[in-house]
């Protein structure tokens, strides 16, 4: 995390709020205290940006939520396909034994 982009970090804050729904000053203030989320705060700033961002899908991050939403679209048809695959290698595996068992 420490060798972020500028655009990438922003694009962090704007993601941890989409997948939470809770600013990232929140969650650093819920776990590491006011003082420390002030601290980040005021960094962030530094580099004008805030860490109270919301992410808001219909509007100024529309072309985000696409590009998630296909990322997660694509993930879980990878993970079905993979499913399917360990499905067909098993019922082979299955039938190996079946086999075997009825030979002897």
């Amino acid at each position: 995390m420490r060798r972020l982009t500028f655009t990438q970090g922003k694009l962090l804050i704007k993601l941890v709020y989409r997948e939470s729904h809770s600013s990232t000053y929140g969650l650093i203030q819920a776990f590491l205290g006011p003082i420390k989320a002030g601290f980040y705060q005021a960094f962030a700033w530094v580099f004008w940006s805030q860490l109270k961002k919301t992410y808001d899908p219909d509007g100024e991050d529309k072309a985000t939520e696409r590009v998630a939403r296909l990322i997660e679209s694509w993930t879980t048809l990878i993970g079905y396909i993979f499913l399917f695959i360990n499905k067909k290698k098993k019922s082979k595996k299955t039938q190996l034994i079946s086999d075997i068992k009825i030979g002897d």
